[in-house]
């Protein structure tokens, strides 16, 4: 009876440690020599993935057992883990071998075939899965400590690269090619400019993405908001707000002077004031003159007045007058609620497009699956009640189609794994846009602005009666988008939604 060796590694570390390539094939070799079995062939496993859909040195072992029916009589790995790292994926490989007559071995851990001895290997192979999980956490631990201690522990961002100082440690160190670019979009937005202008700019001088892509609007955006690039780590995520142990790339003017701009509270030439709490629109209104809103308290002779006010041309609007109008806009921008379920729906079926090959590949399984059930079928009428094959071929083929029923069945928990769900996020949404007033009335300064710029982006212009034209932002405009034709929708006077 002949036997078949099973190697594997994930990482390059375990390359590079007892658990190389080499090492296992060797031990195991010589664990079957001293049992006096033979080798028929070995499997190796490069990949560093561990799912079963990209091993196909394993699918290779299976199916090679099972064509070499009462020919293979054990497959040898060098530990458990080598062969799986969860307790479920081996219970169904071991039994995917057992299936084509073949026994599960481990060259270094005593397995016996006792109700003691499969305890004992159920147990090995919770405890490798337990062992993953832990080596996980451990790993997401030291990113996090590290990323508190001012390291950055992923790869380098934009103009960054990965290095290494003199002690070792792993630090980020400016590209002399990409840093310099990145530099310059963050200098010609704080000097005015938007986002495509910085863009346009730096790709005519060569900058690419990090794959060397295209350097996209939402990249451009995205990188001219990261506080990495003046020597700051924030995660949120991780509750994690450090100062980075590298050099910034960006001044700390640079980068205050380019996120004004971004949110819309500085231009060339104007000198940016702190908001207060008692001011949530200024910087946010512009007057029909072109100047952003400041605002102030008058003192009387008996009481202070609040009013938001124009430098250029003097114009003054009470605090009241001014945010009742921005109170009254919300409302006339809420939707009729049927109108927000309708595209709540709409959305989550774009987002189901967007999931579309997970779930095309759980369906290409099922059916898989179903077609080899129906294979069985058909091969047990044969065998059992037509009598028309003998017992070794229906042996072997019933063998063929077990292993191929199992490997399929981890291919589905993996497709499976890689769908989630967005329709809680969907519903917070459609909570936020029905209580918009609500809502901005309630909350602190902070988050009452960044609710003004998730409404409308780009801010509103004021003529000391009413709100000019509002170009409201992407969810309020693909509401009016996708119901606007054949729809009623909530009377928009004076309002001008727009779709970017």
């Amino acid at each position: 009876m002949l036997s078949v060796v099973y190697c594997r590694v994930s990482t390059k570390e375990q390359a590079e440690t007892g658990l190389s390539l080499d090492h296992q094939q060797a031990a195991c070799r010589e664990f079957c020599e001293r049992q006096g079995w033979v080798v028929d062939r070995v499997f190796v496993e490069r990949g560093e993935s561990a799912k079963t859909a990209d091993r196909p040195a394993l699918r290779q072992m299976l199916n090679y057992c099972s064509q070499g029916q009462g020919r293979i009589e054990r497959a040898v790995v060098y530990r458990l883990d080598r062969l799986a790292r969860a307790t479920h994926d081996h219970l169904v490989l071991k039994s995917a071998l057992a299936s084509s007559g073949v026994r599960l071995v481990s060259a270094s851990e005593p397995l016996e075939d006792t109700g003691v001895g499969r305890f004992v290997e159920t147990m090995l192979a919770a405890v490798a899965e337990l062992d993953n999980s832990v080596r996980s956490e451990r790993v997401t631990a030291g990113m996090r400590t590290a990323a508190g201690r001012g390291r950055w522990p992923f790869f380098a961002p934009l103009g960054y690269l990965n290095s290494r100082n003199e002690t070792g440690v792993a630090v980020l160190v400016a590209d002399p090619v990409a840093g310099p670019l990145v530099r310059m979009a963050f200098d010609v937005v704080a000097a005015g400019a938007s986002i495509e202008e910085a863009r346009s700019r730096v790709r005519a001088l060569g900058l690419k993405g990090r794959r060397g892509g295209d350097i996209t609007i939402q990249t451009m955006s995205r990188l001219l908001r990261n506080p990495i690039y003046v020597g700051r780590i924030r995660m949120d995520g991780w509750g994690v707000n450090s100062t980075g142990a590298f050099q910034p790339l960006v001044s700390e003017e640079t980068f205050s002077l380019a996120q004004a701009v971004l949110d819309g509270r500085s231009r060339l030439g104007e000198t940016h004031v702190s908001v207060r709490d008692d001011f949530p629109l200024k910087g946010f209104v512009r007057c029909v003159c072109g100047k952003r809103l400041t605002a102030s308290w008058v003192r009387g002779r008996s009481r202070r007045y609040a009013y938001y006010h124009c430098r250029g041309c003097r114009r003054a609007t009470k605090k009241v007058v001014l945010e009742d109008a921005w109170r009254g806009l919300l409302e006339t921008l809420t939707p009729e609620p049927g109108h927000v379920r309708l595209l709540r729906a709409v959305l989550l079926d774009r987002w189901s497009e967007r999931r579309k090959e997970a779930r095309a590949r759980v369906m290409q399984i099922e059916n898989r699956i179903n077609e080899l059930e129906r294979r069985r079928e058909r091969l047990v009428e044969a065998y059992v009640h037509g009598g028309e094959i003998p017992r070794d071929i229906y042996t072997r083929h019933m063998s063929k189609l077990d292993a191929e029923r199992s490997l399929l069945v981890l291919e589905r928990q993996d497709a499976e794994g890689e769908q989630w769900d967005a329709d809680g996020l969907l519903g917070f949404a459609e909570h936020l846009v029905m209580n918009a007033r609500r809502m901005w009335d309630e909350a602190p300064v902070g988050y009452k602005q960044k609710f003004q710029r998730f409404v409308v982006p780009t801010g509103l212009e004021w003529d000391g009666e009413r709100f000019g034209t509002v170009l409201t932002g992407w969810f309020y405009s693909q509401l009016r988008a996708d119901f606007a034709t054949g729809q009623r929708m909530v009377d928009l006077t004076g309002v001008e939604p727009v779709t970017s």
